[in-house]
């Protein structure tokens, strides 16, 4: 027998809750308006600086106390009262303001359309920013390569924060695909505390082995806490990068030695700058070519003069052996 189909709730008579009315602004009760300067705000150009233009944007609305109004798109309830919507006339006015003076001027033509700074937050949004394969790749790339922009010479906390902002980024990009994607299964990936702990640690370890080869060995160590001991050694001046490390070896005892050393075996530099070049008099004296580049003990040529000096020494000491054998017999054989 067919399963007949239920009956629809609203006909059957079941009770149906009421629908939560959309959330609406509401004035803060202790509200004060935030003067901006965006002096030193890059304006955006486009796609290549949108999600860094976006991430500044998103505080200096926080700042104003307009992020509710622009990001959020919230509106003052019918039955608010004159206050309420005065302070969202006021604070909406403003944060248009702001916007204007913070997009290039090609992008301020085409959002002159909008009127509200929501409406501009979102064009812009669907606009700029992109979240395709191609983008996650390119993110993923940007992510893994941030070790090659460190700069030692700065607060260990700018990169910090820079690694933060990259890696929200990866967690908050939607797949594009099924959901059951190879995106879906990195965004778990870096919901784990653990992977956030070591791709930092892995970051910093080429600049600071010797702190990080030590805080590697911490275990149970959560990310906030390997950020909070990172920060006390940089203000403890106990984060000393590779190249302090060389710098402290190379003034070492026993560096300063093996320097000497080294400095005791190299050539010799005269005043006038040429270096001293190693000659054997024996070999100019004979003008045996050539004399230069070795001393007696390396000389080829006094090696071989010894030598045959030896073999005639030992031949004339035979002939006169010789010699005198002859004369002793001569000597004493009997006259007629």
């Amino acid at each position: 027998m067919a399963n007949s189909p239920s009956p629809d709730p609203l006909e059957a008579g079941q009770y149906q809750p009421a629908l939560a009315p959309p959330p609406t602004f509401k004035l803060p009760q202790e509200f004060r308006q935030a003067a901006v300067k965006v002096d030193n705000i890059d304006s955006l150009v486009g796609q290549s600086n949108y999600e860094d233009w976006a991430d500044t944007m998103k505080r200096v609305f926080r700042g104003m106390g307009t992020s509710s109004i622009v990001i959020n798109g919230l509106a003052p309830a019918e039955n608010a009262s004159t206050t309420e919507k005065d302070a969202y006339l006021t604070l909406s006015q403003s944060a248009l303001l702001i916007m204007m003076q913070v997009v290039s001027k090609l992008i301020l033509q085409k959002v002159s359309k909008y009127e509200t700074p929501h409406a501009i937050w979102r064009y812009l949004h669907d606009t700029y920013y992109v979240d395709n394969a191609c983008s996650y790749i390119q993110q993923w790339n940007k992510f893994t390569t941030l070790s090659h922009n460190f700069n030692p010479s700065k607060p260990i906390h700018e990169f910090i924060d820079s690694y933060e902002t990259e890696w929200e980024r990866l967690y908050q990009q939607r797949s594009s695909g099924p959901a059951n994607g190879y995106r879906q299964a990195l965004r778990m990936f870096l919901s784990f505390d653990e992977a956030k702990h070591d791709f930092l640690l892995g970051a910093l370890v080429k600049h600071y082995l010797n702190p990080v080869d030590n805080l590697s060995t911490k275990d149970n160590l959560t990310y906030a806490e390997l950020k909070s001991r990172l920060y006390s050694l940089a203000a403890n001046q106990q984060l000393a990068t590779a190249a302090d490390m060389a710098l402290i070896t190379s003034k070492s005892p026993a560096s300063k030695k093996r320097k000497q050393s080294t400095n005791q075996n190299a050539k010799n530099t005269t005043s006038s700058g040429k270096t001293d070049i190693k000659w054997f008099t024996y070999c100019k004296k004979d003008k045996k070519m050539p004399f230069e580049g070795h001393t007696w003990t390396e000389c080829r040529h006094l090696k071989r003069d010894q030598e045959a000096k030896k073999q005639q020494a030992t031949q004339e000491a035979a002939h006169i052996t010789m010699e005198h054998a002859h004369t002793s017999v001569s000597s004493s054989s009997p006259t007629a």
